[in-house]
């Protein structure tokens, strides 16, 4: 059983995304569900010690809105997306 937020599976919720400037001239990974946030990829314990980073966490001007785990296909669109962040500064 996935995660969801309202509804929404990381994937679903990274189908919003679009890859957009901020007022402060930097590149984020907006997404408009469950209302403007800027999404990342975060990290949690694997049980031996280490750290996976496999987790979607949404954020906004508040804090931290939602963290939750992903498939492999939402992790390799949030992959896509941090690609095209760091090709917009290059």
């Amino acid at each position: 059983m996935q995660a969801t937020l309202n509804g929404k599976t990381a994937g679903g919720i990274l189908k919003t995304a679009t890859v957009s400037k901020t007022r402060a001239g930097t590149w984020e990974i907006f997404v408009t569900h469950p209302h403007d946030c800027v999404a990342m990829l975060g990290e949690r314990k694997d049980g031996w010690g280490g750290t996976v980073r496999d987790v979607l966490v949404l954020t906004d001007a508040s804090g931290i809105v939602a963290r939750m785990s992903m498939s492999a296909t939402a992790l390799a669109k949030l992959a896509s997306l941090e690609r095209q962040c760091e090709a917009k500064y290059a």
